[in-house]
């Protein structure tokens, strides 16, 4: 264990050392800055993009093993009367093997999913409502979707199932689509300041090509001269990522509540309902900063021994 911890020191010492004497003016001050503009786009992209995909889960876990029964509000086939024909298709549902349950949504409920787009004008008693029905699968049931509802039109006309298969589809695509986009951001953005830490790590080697040479002839070598250009992009870039991060979180936080104020009701409490962020998102935003700076420290020094190897 002695030898570990002496190595571990030794590493320390090594980084800790900073004999170029880099002066403030010779270093690259919009490092920083512009590290903290990068990591704020990739954080903001990337926190869109996990929030829709958790929303996208959530919806899909609430609707998975579930359908929608609707009941025209008035079928010219059946003039019976909306609770006889309720009632026979709640008979239908009941006997269906693979059924747990089946629940008229009061018709208060339905009123309420209407307002977003209705406004008042879903409550009025002279507008025709279809009577909803929700119903509940069993765990691991396959439900022959076409032949329930050919057994609910026979025993109500103007009687429609939904399973919800269709535009759950397109969600998930578009979940994917949204994840796969801000990883092409973040991707693109760490280009960016990969690029921008060789041309400071270039700049401050142009400052510095005298000391550089001393201690060449003093015999230092290429690592000990990388290290030390290295660990100013470390704490640099390290001082942009978490300020990028902050201010990214800060941002998204900000248009999202801004975006669940603005919508109605209804609409948003779809949309925005659940945590914006989980643990988990939280840990891969963690990751795109610790990903940040370990580019950017690894660039610098590639970058140093890449220069020095044609200096000699």
């Amino acid at each position: 264990m002695s030898g570990v911890g002496d190595r571990l020191a030794s590493v320390a010492r090594a980084w800790s050392r900073d004999d170029l004497a880099l002066a403030p003016d010779d270093r690259p001050v919009f490092l920083p800055w512009i590290v903290a503009i990068m990591t704020f786009l990739a954080a903001l992209a990337l926190a869109a993009a996990l929030s829709l995909a958790g929303a996208a889960g959530r919806w899909t876990a609430g609707l998975t093993g579930s359908v929608t029964v609707e009941i025209a509000a008035e079928a010219a086939a059946d003039p019976r009367p909306p609770q006889q024909r309720l009632d026979a298709v709640l008979a239908v549902l009941r006997d269906t093997p693979g059924i747990a349950a089946a629940a008229p949504l009061a018709h208060a409920d339905i009123v309420a999913m209407l307002e977003p787009w209705l406004g008042k004008a879903a409550g009025a008693s002279d507008l025709p409502l279809p009577q909803l029905v929700d119903v509940t699968l069993e765990p691991g049931a396959a439900l022959d979707i076409p032949a329930l509802a050919q057994r609910l039109e026979a025993a109500a006309a103007g009687t429609a199932v939904d399973d919800h298969r269709r535009w759950l589809g397109g969600l998930l695509r578009l979940a994917r689509l949204a994840v796969a986009l801000g990883l092409v951001i973040v991707v693109l953005v760490g280009c960016a300041a990969s690029g921008t830490v060789v041309f400071a790590t270039r700049a401050g080697l142009a400052a510095h090509h005298d000391a550089i040479e001393l201690l060449h002839l003093m015999g230092a070598r290429d690592a000990y001269i990388a290290r030390q250009f290295a660990r100013l992009v470390l704490w640099r870039s390290a001082a942009g990522a978490l300020g990028g991060l902050v201010a990214g979180l800060a941002a998204f936080y900000g248009l999202a509540g801004a975006a669940e104020a603005n919508l109605a009701p209804g609409a948003g409490a779809a949309a925005l309902s659940g945590p914006w962020l989980g643990t988990g998102d939280f840990l891969l935003l963690a990751l795109l900063v610790i990903a940040t700076i370990a580019v950017a420290t690894l660039t610098a020094w590639w970058t140093v021994m890449r220069a020095l190897r044609n200096m000699i």
